[in-house]
């Protein structure tokens, strides 16, 4: 849940963070701007499986790096952290 994702990122450094949006106490939106906040923050991955479609400006904008559809496959994840990577590497 999101109480212990901020004790995770308090206590332990990530290169990237899958977070869903709908968690009780602290949702997606709150877990990714702690994350965001972190000395070395990581790439943030929204998980959603509202039938909605996110901006990617408004995502962003709240500490969102990429948003992933539910339901999803290990390809798909596998496709999200090829696409953080490439950015990486594009900004470096």
């Amino acid at each position: 849940g999101g109480p212990a994702g901020v004790e995770a990122l308090q206590r332990d450094s990530f290169d990237v963070v899958l977070t869903d949006l709908g968690m009780p106490d602290v949702n997606g939106w709150d877990l990714a701007l702690t994350a965001k906040a972190c000395a070395h923050p990581p790439d943030v991955v929204l998980v959603t499986g509202w039938g909605f479609q996110l901006e990617e400006e408004a995502a962003a904008s709240r500490g969102v790096d990429l948003v992933l559809a539910k339901p999803f496959s290990w390809e798909d994840v596998d496709h999200a952290l090829r696409v953080l990577s490439a950015r990486r590497l594009k900004a470096a």
